[in-house]
């Protein structure tokens, strides 16, 4: 059975619908990828899985628990973290207390001491600067203590809502590199894209939408662009001669 399942989703706002009838699967130590343009509907389908935006219909299951009406504090604690687009950290606070937020649920102190201890382990950069405010970073730090925050509930399901948007080329090789990490500690990932040629480095499956809908599924992660999907709005690597 599949850590999530998401079965005939729907999302509207009003009349608008931004997600029609969107099915897929995570399994452990998987890592789909959602590729689509602005407004293909990527980031409502991540926010209703949490339940931070309406279902219209269809149905989520997560660990064996349909999830489809639960309230966002039940779903976290049941083990999804989202990293939202955009990082959304607390720009006045320190880095340690922005950290400390994304564990909020974690009751005792030799539990949350330890998850801080595992997220500096895993971010040098956030140990260094953990007494700085946290709107001082770099976007590519930024991008890490989102990273860190939502880790800090030891999740069993990261969802990433395009971890590489307005990020240098090498902060976003230093975002590859965390979510191939984040995958092989056994924790599944479903991650929203833009950045096609990032996704086929990483994902086991993939998934196109546009204008709410499915329009190309490709299990192996290896997707090619074509006619009304991909090609019209990122380049993909071309293939070798010959082939």
């Amino acid at each position: 059975m599949p850590l999530l399942e998401i079965s005939h989703v729907s999302v509207r706002y009003g009349a608008v619908t931004a997600v029609r009838d969107f099915s897929g699967t995570v399994g452990d130590g998987d890592v789909v990828v959602v590729l689509g343009a602005n407004g293909a509907g990527k980031s409502s389908l991540l926010r209703s899985i949490v339940g931070l935006a309406p279902k219209a219909g269809g149905r989520v299951v997560f660990d064996g628990h349909d999830i489809t009406r639960w309230r966002t504090n039940r779903i976290s604690r049941a083990g999804i973290a989202l990293v939202p687009e955009g990082r959304r950290i607390f720009s006045p606070l320190s880095v340690q207390d922005n950290l400390l937020i994304g564990g909020y649920a974690r009751t005792g102190r030799t539990e949350k001491a330890r998850l801080l201890g595992d997220i500096y382990d895993r971010f040098p950069v956030l140990a260094q600067r953990r007494h700085r405010q946290a709107g001082l970073l770099s976007g590519g730090e930024q991008q890490m203590l989102a990273f860190g925050r939502a880790l800090m509930s030891s999740p069993k399901l990261m969802m990433m809502d395009e971890p590489s948007m307005g990020l240098a080329p090498v902060a976003v090789d230093r975002v590859m590199s965390t979510v191939q990490s984040i995958s092989a500690s056994g924790i599944a990932v479903l991650m929203v894209e833009q950045n096609a040629a990032m996704a086929q480095e990483l994902a086991t499956s993939a998934i196109v939408m546009e204008r709410g809908e499915i329009t190309e599924v490709d299990p192996t992660g290896r997707i090619k662009a074509g006619v009304g999907t991909l090609s019209g709005f990122v380049d993909l690597p071309d293939e070798p001669a010959g082939r």
